[in-house]
């Protein structure tokens, strides 16, 4: 079964056509949308990356899982000059990180971490998704 990460139509979650057909109260993060998207909530902590100062465990910022075999997408000015941080996938943790790359231009770096079998994100053209269409992300680290 294909996980769309990036965006759900809410035509799929809700079976309608119309993005608008629930009121405002029911299309935020509330128990209805928790119940929509918890079959997705364990695909979502597996293919995202929790980045953490090493000097004092700090959460700092979130990547992607981009390829089974470790490379990683995130903000590349929010690592810019960060000495010492670990990533961490789902449960594990990754102490060697390497910045493979950044384009400053779209604010993005590729690191690589040593690990096989990850889970990546499915990505899609967006000329296929239509107005409307939901994007979907995750929280705070567990």
């Amino acid at each position: 079964m294909r996980f769309l990460i990036f965006a759900l139509s809410a035509s799929f979650v809700f079976g309608a056509d119309d993005p608008n057909a629930l009121p405002a109260e029911k299309r935020r993060m509330g128990p209805l949308i928790q119940e929509v998207l918890s079959p997705v909530q364990k695909y979502l902590q597996e293919s995202s990356v929790a980045f953490y100062r090493g000097d004092n465990s700090r959460f700092f910022l979130y990547g992607t899982v981009v390829s089974e075999d470790g490379y990683v997408l995130t903000k590349a000015s929010e690592i810019y000059e960060v000495e010492g941080f670990y990533v961490r996938i789902g449960r594990k943790k990754y102490r060697k990180v390497e910045v493979l790359g950044r384009n400053d231009v779209w604010d993005v770096a590729l690191l690589k971490v040593e690990a096989s079998g990850l889970k990546p994100v499915s990505c899609e053209d967006s000329a296929t998704l239509s107005h409307g269409t939901w994007v979907v992300s995750n929280g705070a680290p567990e």
